[in-house]
């Protein structure tokens, strides 16, 4: 073997190492976000339970149901964008 594949082998090497790396720092990040979106569904879940269980509900109390959804909705949006952008960054290197 020659200088020249041996030098591509390593930068394939290399590139291979950042990947596994860039992978396995998504799953802790993955692990880490688990809980709090555990907690999201919690929270959808007790006021979809709630708000079945309520008669009559005033417009102050729809928009404050409203503002909650909207706020965890927003918190799951943010999770899946920064899950993606990872994902991309890691499709990246393998490039």
């Amino acid at each position: 073997m020659n200088d020249m594949e041996g030098s591509k082998m390593n930068a394939q090497e290399a590139k291979g190492k950042l990947i596994v790396n860039a992978a396995e720092q998504l799953l802790k990040d993955v692990d880490a976000v688990l809980p709090g979106l555990d907690f999201l569904k919690g929270i959808l879940e007790t006021t979809a339970k709630s708000v079945q269980s309520m008669k009559n509900l005033d417009e102050h109390q729809l928009k404050g149901i409203a503002a909650l959804i909207g706020g965890v909705e927003e918190s799951l949006s943010k999770a899946l964008l920064d899950y993606t952008e990872e994902r991309e960054h890691i499709f990246n290197l393998g490039e």
